[in-house]
Order: structure tokens, then C-alpha cells, then sequence
């Protein structure tokens, strides 16, 4: 099975290695641990080196029902929710998270870390297990046409946003300055998903209304 195939190669990687060699490896060895079935849609599923496949899709291929590809998923998700490449994945992926407020993006990863060399073709794989697998502690979500690692889902950075604007849009009448507006913007991030701060305030950014003062500072004059 050319989905499975991959992931199935045992020369890539040594099965009782106790670091992978990088980001790709660790997810080879991760399957190692999985039956040939298994491997295979898990590798269908998560798009590794192929295009990501429905769970129809899988069905149809392999001859079995779509219930009977779900219930496969779940149970391999099972087999490897322990395996300790997510425990090292999670604190790579975590220490360039730690203090930053500005937006990971994935392609630029493996130009500041080499052990994620590759990582630009596992945007789709990586998706899928940081769903699956919530001990890594991170998610990949869309912004700017561009895929970011962060500590927020996709769904906390729309409500982020929708309650930063609401925010803004509540202050405007009251005029505060811009440092005042843009910092009461931002704290809705505060302990959750930090690292998109400047990304949120780029966003809110795009719908205030400013007003200079005779002394070149601003202050919101509106919101919208």
C-alpha cells in the first residue's frame, strides 16, 4: 500500500531509539508501533508524503466501510497516545512557544531549529495529531494564508479576535489612546495563546480609527 509504505520503512529509523533524528523520523517511528492496517490509513489520514484521504475515501480503497476506518482510527490512536516522540515533539515544538508574541510560522521552523528539517511537508500530519494527541500542547491554525504553530486552536483564535474587536468596539466612544486601546486589545490573550499577540493586534489594527493629537499621538476615535 504506497499510503503505507513510508511510514513502514524501518531503515529510516532504529525502533528503539530513544530521540528521533527529527521530526519525520519521529513520526516513522511512531508508526513502527502500528499493525500494516493500521499504518496504513493512519497514513492516509494525516497526508504523510500523499494527500490527505477522507475516511470514505479510505473505505473505499481498502473495501471497507467508512464506520470500519473510524473505528481503526481510534483504536491506533490509542495504540500510540503513549509514545514518547510526542513527549519530545511537545517540548521542542513548547520552548519556541515560551515568551514569544509573535506568530510561529511553520515554514520558518527548520530555519531556526534543523530538527524540523521537512516540517513544511507536514503541515497536514501534524494537524491531524496535535487533534488527536492533546498532550503536545500545541495546533497548527491558519493565518494569513500561512499555517502557524501555536498554543491557541483554530476556533480560540476566531474568538480571540471576535472578542478583541467587540473589546475596541465597546472602549471607541471613550477615546483612549492607542496604547491604552491596542494593550486592552491584547489582554484578551493574556495566559492563553500569547505567542499571537502582535497577530491579533494586526488584526483588530485593520478596523480603528484613529484621531492625532496636536502632540503626534493617537487616540481611537472609532472602531469598525
Amino acid at each position: 500500500d504506497s499510503e503505507g509504505s513510508d511510514l513502514d520503512d524501518e531503515s529510516q529509523i532504529e525502533s528503539n531509539s530513544t530521540l528521533a533524528v527529527d521530526v519525520t523520523s519521529g513520526l516513522i517511528e511512531v508508526a513502527q508501533k502500528l499493525g500494516q492496517n493500521e499504518r496504513s490509513v493512519w497514513a492516509g489520514r494525516l497526508g504523510f508524503r500523499c494527500q490527505p484521504m477522507t475516511l470514505k475515501q479510505i473505505a473505499d480503497q481498502i473495501g471497507v466501510t467508512r464506520e470500519r476506518i473510524r473505528q481503526i482510527e481510534v483504536k491506533l490512536y490509542r495504540k500510540i497516545h503513549n509514545h514518547p516522540f510526542w513527549d519530545e515533539l511537545s517540548r521542542r515544538v513548547n520552548e519556541h512557544l515560551q515568551g514569544r508574541t509573535s506568530p510561529l510560522f511553520l515554514h520558518g521552523l527548520s530555519a531556526i531549529d534543523p530538527w524540523f528539517e521537512g516540517i513544511e511537508q507536514l503541515v497536514n500530519p501534524l494537524r491531524e495529531v496535535s487533534e488527536h494527541i492533546k498532550r503536545l500542547r500545541f495546533n497548527i491554525l491558519n493565518w494569513s494564508d500561512m499555517p502557524v504553530i501555536s498554543s491557541l486552536s483554530q476556533r480560540q483564535w476566531i474568538e480571540a479576535n471576535d472578542e478583541a474587536n467587540s473589546l475596541l468596539m465597546a472602549i471607541a466612544d471613550q477615546n483612549p489612546s492607542e496604547g491604552d486601546a491596542l494593550s486592552q486589545a491584547a489582554s484578551v490573550l493574556i495566559g492563553k495563546g500569547e505567542d499571537m499577540r502582535e497577530a491579533l493586534l494586526e488584526e483588530v489594527s485593520k478596523f480603528c480609527v484613529w484621531s492625532v493629537l496636536p502632540d503626534g499621538s493617537r487616540i481611537l476615535a472609532g472602531f469598525g
